[in-house]
């Protein structure tokens, strides 16, 4: 079973998501036949580089930080009741994460694929890092045991730029708003947030129908309400 996982690293949804997603699957009865792969949805590139916070973004459309605090904190506090501590959705910097996301894409292509996501989500909710910048990303690739001057070349060409934005594209065809966007088996689409039970249950509503349980003939049985067993096809006269 694959699961395609659409999510930009400044969601603060997404960062709880990612966590609920690994919790759902190591529940799940079929988890060591899941992969989750993700993919780049990024939400603010328009952002400015050298970056600004989470309240001075929501001015400039218009929330006051108390509106702002009413979305935020409870996202907070779900994170940090599910084990996220501490997880910083209201008091954080904001930036434009293309680079980062092509940074990710470099990352995946060397084996690092899913801890560079999580180590990303953990370093932006929990420690507020900033990874807009060359710099930034530069420095969190070194985290991740990558060669620096590799992965200034590769930010320099763009070499992953087009990658990034065919994931976006895809996610928008499909019907993608926003993120979290998750698609289970290419057929199954979860647009939002679920809770770690909910998304058990939808992985095993994917399981059910793509593993069909076929009924072949029938064979001798025993029968609740008739009293009897049926004799079987090798059964003597």
């Amino acid at each position: 079973m694959r699961i395609d996982f659409w999510s930009d690293i400044i969601c603060p949804w997404c960062g709880l998501m990612e966590h609920r997603l690994d919790e759902a699957v190591e529940r799940f009865a079929h988890g060591d036949e899941v992969k989750v792969v993700h993919r780049s949805f990024p939400l603010h590139p328009d952002l400015p580089v050298e970056g600004t916070t989470q309240i001075e973004m929501a001015k400039q459309y218009g929330l006051s930080r108390d509106a702002i605090a009413r979305n935020l904190l409870p996202i907070e506090q779900l994170a940090e009741r599910e084990g996220l501590r501490p997880y910083r959705a209201l008091e954080r910097p904001m930036g434009p994460t293309a680079m980062l996301h092509e940074l990710l894409a470099f990352a995946g292509e060397r084996g690092l694929h899913t801890e560079a996501w999580h180590q990303a989500f953990r370093q932006h909710f929990g420690e507020g890092r900033n990874l807009w910048s060359v710099d930034d990303v530069v420095a969190f690739a070194v985290d991740l045991g990558l060669d620096p001057d590799e992965v200034r070349d590769v930010l320099r060409s763009g070499r992953y730029r087009a990658q990034v934005q065919r994931d976006q594209r895809e996610a928008q065809e499909l019907g993608a708003g926003g993120t979290p966007f998750i698609v289970i088996d290419g057929s199954l689409a979860l647009p939002g947030a679920r809770d770690i039970d909910g998304i058990v249950a939808l992985l095993e509503r994917a399981w059910a129908a793509s593993h069909p349980v076929v009924v072949v003939d029938e064979g001798a049985m025993c029968l609740p309400d008739e009293g009897v067993c049926q004799p079987g096809l090798d059964a003597t006269a």
